[in-house]
């Protein structure tokens, strides 16, 4: 009988890291895959190859074949539909013929999303004080981490987006770090089997050093990556110290099962990103997003944008660009928001408020206080 990995719930685990992570020095890596940005509108690597590229592929190669399920297993010998991940490369390859036709197709898939509910609670947990959790290595393209960290914290991620950059890498460094194995949708990501088999020597070399003292936590990954794999293979024995835990409702199949095993890897029994952080949200009592903090974003870029309208609005009819640049900050004042409009109209008269405008600031702003 096969070797079954050790198994536990999502909520013992959960219970379990914050237990681990509140004693010093105890941190982990996050290993994110395609399956934790599907709740954030980007589709995972299996329906991806199974309900739509090779459905493309044989539109143009074959489109007068009626038995589609005979011409896939002709075309892709090794191709299971349980598994249809584990070809992405191979259809990948033979749908896109050239490299910047599979990064248009990448760019597509990953321009437009935005990161939900998971991501925020991820983006939190990178950005607790000490770096429990402070890094994450992921195979997708998309920028779901690093924007979850700008959007939902005050964290500045490092994202390190292309090997050439793997110099870069600080094991000691608490700040949020997102390493990118396979790049980045905008700077030619690894795509097929050929490009993917083999990490560059230089990223591998970096991403092992700063597995040296912490577990590692791979969640969304279909785990059929065989540079992935020979890049953890490839650790020292005493490496990964607070142990591998692989999420997924389902036990490993992949290429990195093997390792796994070596590993004594834990299965936490939970293939959903977003529940699996819900339960990380309530255990470690991480305080929602400030909604204040989206309001400040704005008042930012209005303040700023009153004092520019109080400088234009003196500059004497004689100085360069005065007439146009009145004219631009008029037409922009339309495109604004009532309510912006009427404080920054407000604020250049209560400005002058010692003068007889002040009677007219006061009018402004009760008019607009009754209204917003």
């Amino acid at each position: 009988m096969a070797k079954s990995l050790r198994k536990i719930s999502a909520e013992e685990f959960v219970r379990r890291l914050k237990g681990i992570t509140e004693e010093p020095d105890k941190r982990f890596a996050f290993f994110v895959g395609a399956g934790c940005s599907v709740s954030s509108g980007i589709p995972a690597a299996g329906p991806l190859v199974k309900e739509n590229w090779l459905w493309r592929l044989h539109t143009l190669r074959a489109p007068h074949r009626k038995d589609f399920d005979a011409w896939v297993k002709e075309e892709f010998p090794d191709y299971d539909p349980d598994n249809a991940a584990a070809s992405y490369g191979a259809v990948m390859e033979r749908l896109f013929l050239h490299p910047e036709e599979r990064q248009r197709e990448v760019e597509r898939l990953c321009d437009s999303p935005f990161p939900g509910f998971g991501y925020s609670v991820l983006a939190r947990l990178m950005s607790r004080s000490g770096g429990c959790f402070n890094i994450v290595l992921t195979t997708n393209f998309d920028d779901m981490v690093q924007d979850a960290l700008y959007l939902y914290t005050e964290a500045r991620p490092l994202v390190i987006h292309h090997y050439s950059l793997a110099g870069y890498i600080r094991p000691m460094r608490t700040r949020p770090l997102v390493v990118k194995v396979h790049g980045d949708h905008q700077l030619s990501p690894l795509n097929t089997a050929e490009e993917t088999d083999h990490l560059k020597d230089a990223l591998v070399q970096q991403v092992q050093t700063l597995l040296q003292d912490r577990g590692v936590i791979f969640i969304g990954y279909g785990g059929n990556d065989k540079g992935i794999k020979e890049m953890f293979e490839a650790l020292p024995a005493e490496a990964l110290p607070l142990g591998v835990y692989w999420v997924s409702g389902k036990e490993p199949r992949g290429a990195i099962r093997p390792w796994l095993l070596k590993r004594n890897a834990v299965w936490v029994e939970r293939a959903d990103f977003d529940e699996l952080m819900l339960l990380c949200q309530d255990v470690f009592s991480l305080p929602p997003p400030d909604q204040n903090r989206f309001e400040d974003v704005i008042g930012k870029c209005m303040e700023t944008y009153h004092t520019l309208r109080k400088r234009i609005g003196l500059l004497s009819g004689a100085e360069p660009d005065a007439a146009a640049l009145k004219e631009a900050a008029g037409r922009t004042d339309k495109t604004m928001p009532a309510h912006w409009v009427l404080v920054s109209q407000g604020n250049s008269l209560q400005e002058l408020a010692a003068t007889k405008t002040g009677k007219q600031a006061d009018d402004l702003f009760a008019r607009a206080y009754k209204k917003y």
